[in-house]
Order: C-alpha cells, then sequence, then structure tokens
C-alpha cells in the first residue's frame, strides 16, 4: 500500500512539474516578435516603458525586451499578447475606432486584451489580422508608427499590409 501511495505521489509531482512546464507566463515561455507586414517592423514598447498604459508602436525588429512576446492562447483563434519581462498584455484602449493600444495586466477575460486571429497565429502560422475582442470589426492596426485599432479592411485578395502580423523568431 505505502509502494502505491508513494508512486501515486511521484505521479502527481511529475504531472505537476508537467503542466507548470506548458502553462503560459512560466520561465519557459516563448519569446518571440510580432512583426507587421506594412513596413516590417516589431511590435514594441516606447520607450521600453514597464508601465501601466505604456504605449505601443511598430519599430525597427532588434532583440530587446520590449519587442519579445510571448502569445498565449485563451481559446480557438482567441490570443492574449503578453510581454514576459513586464508581465503586461496588448489591450485596446476602448472599442472606438482609432483607439490607442497600450499595455496593462494581463487578464483572460479581459476582451479588450483578446485578440482573434484571422488564421492560425503563432510561430510559422503566417500573417493574420488580429481583430479586437472588444470591438470585431476593428483590427490592431498602425497609425504613423503608433500602434492602434482600426476598421478591419482586409478581406479576400485585399490586404491592408498594416493590420497583418506575424510571430516570428
Amino acid at each position: 500500500m505505502m509502494g502505491r501511495l508513494r508512486a501515486a505521489g511521484t505521479l502527481s509531482t511529475v504531472a505537476m512539474v508537467a503542466m507548470a512546464w506548458l502553462l503560459p507566463g512560466t520561465a519557459h515561455a516563448s519569446e518571440l516578435h510580432i512583426k507587421e507586414a506594412e513596413q516590417g517592423k516589431c511590435l514594441d514598447i516606447v520607450g521600453d516603458s514597464p508601465n501601466d498604459g505604456a504605449p505601443l508602436q511598430r519599430f525597427t525588429c532588434k532583440a530587446s525586451e520590449n519587442q519579445l512576446w510571448d502569445p498565449i492562447q485563451v481559446r480557438s483563434r482567441v490570443w492574449l499578447l503578453r510581454n514576459p519581462h513586464t508581465g503586461r498584455c496588448v489591450t485596446a484602449e476602448s472599442g472606438a475606432f482609432g483607439a490607442a493600444v497600450v499595455m496593462h495586466p494581463c487578464d483572460g477575460n479581459n476582451l479588450a486584451q483578446q485578440w482573434i486571429a484571422s488564421g492560425t497565429f503563432g510561430l510559422g502560422g503566417g500573417g493574420n489580422t488580429l481583430q479586437s475582442g472588444l470591438q470585431f470589426q476593428n483590427c490592431l492596426d498602425t497609425f504613423s508608427n503608433l500602434v492602434k485599432v482600426f476598421t478591419c479592411t482586409s478581406s479576400g485578395d485585399r490586404l491592408n499590409l498594416a493590420q497583418i502580423w506575424a510571430v516570428v523568431n
């Protein structure tokens, strides 16, 4: 009996360690770039700010912490875009046309932080539009170099490259 309990305890410990390794936000989380197609620049936290409300921009890709992301799948095609160094997530400030996109503490239930991919999102998944969970007609977009939400205009073979994003190394 004692041997079975010890074996069950060992299996439980192994299962918990395996689950911790798989869960988003652990030390094993991916650190990837999110690149937009129009200029080939990366999603970037302005000024490398760790602060709540820090704005986002597209910027020349580099290996800095403010450009590394851990895309977390909430459910089919729905993602949180978490910066592992700040622990904050990409957030639409509102559902309004042209609303700013900033960083706020991650909350998987917050629709303003949920981004719906048009296809397979993740490393090797190709380019996607990312619709706001707050307003489905709005997509992650850029205005000048600032990241905002604007009406989704990519459809079929007509692409708005400022609204196409891909996860890359």
